[in-house]
């Protein structure tokens, strides 16, 4: 007679082997119940060999996700064995050639004192700052000239216009651009973060140059085929690392043009406009700093760049 168990087994699921059901079954302690399998990827790791236990949810580790790579870690050999590719990051030298004298940037390109920051030297010089973000802002909302609502200098109000920082901003680039998309590429590391800062910062004096309403035709034009070229070549790397079958050559080579290109068209407008273009006669309202256009647009176009190139999935996020 068969028993109650095998009775119920039977009609459930229909015949059944008998003699399986003698087999005792394994005994599984707590610890192996509750251990993860080593085929579940673990999507909450910071790292390579990162504990279960020491594990964070991507969701409250903001510091991972900032400065994630955002390309994935099988390409890193690819792009580490590409010289060229590595070379093309010390390209931004060659426009601290001709884009070096804060001096003659002021006469020859106003428009770069025209952006500044500023830093109070008294309590009075932060009141200061706050009415004339607040002049500015009124100004734009009502579409007036950015050169023409701005209530002038201040005496607590220390400027240092972009035009002093250029010069410096070559340098930067280059070791930021060689650090992040050649170093640490593929991997972990606040260089990604701060490279993204300083090339939309770079990306938008070249929008406001390239605007400005005093500009002759040849200098227009070379400034928009700069813009429609590098970004060109900037879309497409990125279409190529996030099409459905990534392609790790085709970004190396559109990536590498997205580091030369920029750098070519922008020395090709210097050695024009320092060197050989006519000086224009400045208005004095031009050297007023517009502490909107310098701060706040920019901030908001970085942060905008981090949060849309920012991996969003945990899977994009693992152990690199």
């Amino acid at each position: 007679m068969p028993s109650p168990r095998v009775d119920t087994v039977r009609r459930r699921t229909g015949p059944v082997d008998e003699t399986t059901l003698k087999t005792p079954l394994k005994q599984t302690s707590d610890s192996e119940s509750t251990r993860p399998s080593n085929s579940t990827p673990n999507l909450l790791s910071e790292g390579n060999g990162a504990a279960a236990g020491d594990a964070k949810p991507v969701y409250i580790n903001p510091a991972l996700r900032l400065r994630q790579s955002a390309l994935p870690i099988e390409w890193r050999p690819a792009i580490l064995s590409s010289y060229f590719y590595a070379l093309s990051c010390f390209f931004y030298l060659i426009p601290w050639i001709f884009w070096r004298n804060p001096a003659e940037l002021r006469v020859r390109q106003p428009c770069l004192a025209h952006l500044a920051f500023a830093f109070p030297t008294s309590l009075n010089g932060v009141g200061q700052i706050a009415e004339r973000i607040v002049f500015s802002l009124v100004g734009c909302a009502q579409n007036l000239d950015p050169y023409h609502v701005y209530p002038g200098p201040a005496s607590d109000i220390l400027y240092v216009d972009f035009a002093t920082l250029l010069p410096w901003y070559w340098p930067v680039q280059v070791f930021l651009a060689f650090f992040s998309d050649y170093v640490t590429i593929c991997i972990p590391s606040w260089s990604h973060l701060i490279d993204v800062f300083t090339a939309c910062w770079g990306n938008f004096i070249i929008c406001f140059v390239a605007f400005a309403e005093y500009l002759c035709p040849a200098k227009r034009f070379g400034w928009l085929a700069l813009i429609v070229t590098a970004y060109f070549a900037f879309v497409m790397s990125r279409k190529r690392r996030r099409q459905a079958n990534p392609d790790v050559d085709s970004y190396i080579r559109w990536h590498t043009l997205w580091h030369t290109v920029g750098p070519f068209w922008l020395s090709l407008l210097g050695w024009y406009t320092m060197w050989h273009a006519p000086v224009r006669e400045q208005k004095p309202e031009e050297t007023y700093p517009n502490l909107v256009l310098s701060c706040v647009l920019p901030l908001i176009m970085a942060v905008t760049v981090v949060w849309v190139t920012s991996p969003s999935k945990g899977l994009k996020l693992t152990e690199r």
